[in-house]
């Protein structure tokens, strides 16, 4: 896998104060990551960091011993709603970066796992999680004060990951009978009704919904191959094709960037890269290295938590999300 080069992009090795990584970024004016990250040692443990493209910095996003992950950003992009390990529990909470946590939950049941992250929503109102509190791991939804709590999926299998469309009115979600297969299914909020969004073989996770609401990309397991890839499915399910053959036989946890790009994060022997390409695939950019574990990307979008319910964001607005294009792409629509 390659880096793309341009006269604008430098590399910079940004070493977070409170880590003890050296994490390789290659700089762009581009919009903030959050992320989570597997460090070495105690003190490190599992963490949330986040990185700002445009000057390549990295900032821890609660300086305590807490393992936390899974984030999700909030309106205003100085938020985010994660979970963390607590009086030998595990429940979600929000802050915003570098303030006090605001737990959600309280219960003895897991309320996380790294395959039950939370998903704020785009009306900024409500969070959606997994939980296995009544039994097995279902979809519950909460509002942003972790009231209102209440129970969305009834299935017969194992649900978690839950992942909103842009006009809130749907959740897709992982589904599985944690032995023969891992398949994704979309639920309309308003009814109830969930169906099927990939056929129950082989393995398929980590669903994340693109800006626009026509496309969902996600993590699945190559079996026949023994490798993990990226691919991308249409919500009317007439298309679906692979974003990674060319990047390795191991990637996974997409996430949609600002620009309507797809970033995933690609092993190569030691080394963690997070890489970017387009919708349809193509070249492959290198946004940053590691020798730890990143997962979880999460990019922030004003554009999101602007929209106004039932409206659809177009992959075009994110093409001035570069600087002050973005500024006046925004204020010209």
């Amino acid at each position: 896998m390659s880096g793309s080069t341009s006269a604008t992009t430098a590399c910079a090795i940004v070493c977070a104060a409170s880590c003890c990584f050296a994490l390789v970024v290659c700089v762009h004016a581009d919009p903030k990551m959050a992320y989570q990250e597997s460090g070495e040692g105690f003190r490190v443990g599992v963490k949330i960091r986040i990185l700002d493209r445009a000057d390549g910095s990295v900032t821890q996003f609660m300086d305590d011993w807490l393992r936390e992950g899974s984030p999700s950003w909030g309106p205003g992009g100085d938020r985010l709603v994660a979970h963390a390990s607590r009086d030998n529990n595990n429940d979600i909470f929000r802050a915003r970066v570098g303030g006090e946590r605001t737990w959600l939950t309280e219960h003895p049941s897991y309320d996380w796992a790294p395959a039950w992250a939370p998903a704020w929503s785009p009306d900024g109102l409500r969070i959606a999680f997994a939980s296995g509190r009544d039994g097995s791991s279902q979809i519950y939804v909460m509002d942003v004060h972790g009231d209102n709590l209440r129970r969305v999926t009834d299935g017969p299998f194992h649900a978690d990951l839950p992942s909103w469309s842009p006009d809130g009115d749907r959740l897709a979600y992982g589904t599985s009978d944690l032995w023969n297969f891992r398949a994704l299914r979309v639920l309309e909020m308003a009814t109830g009704v969930s169906r099927p969004l990939t056929d129950e073989k082989g393995d398929r996770l980590q669903p994340a919904w693109s800006w626009d609401g026509e496309l969902i990309a996600y993590s699945t397991q190559d079996r026949t191959l023994d490798e993990w890839h990226v691919e991308v499915t249409t919500v009317d399910r007439k298309e679906n094709w692979r974003l990674t053959a060319d990047a390795g036989p191991a990637n996974s946890g997409p996430a949609w960037t600002p620009d309507g790009g797809v970033s995933f994060v690609s092993r190569r022997g030691d080394r963690f890269d997070v890489a970017t390409t387009g919708p349809r695939g193509g070249e492959i950019t290198i946004v940053a290295s590691s020798t730890t574990v990143p997962a979880w990307l999460a990019w922030y979008n004003a554009r999101y938590f602007a929209a106004e319910t039932s409206s659809v964001l177009r992959p075009e607005v994110w093409a001035g999300l570069r600087g002050v294009a973005f500024a006046e792409a925004a204020a010209g629509r």
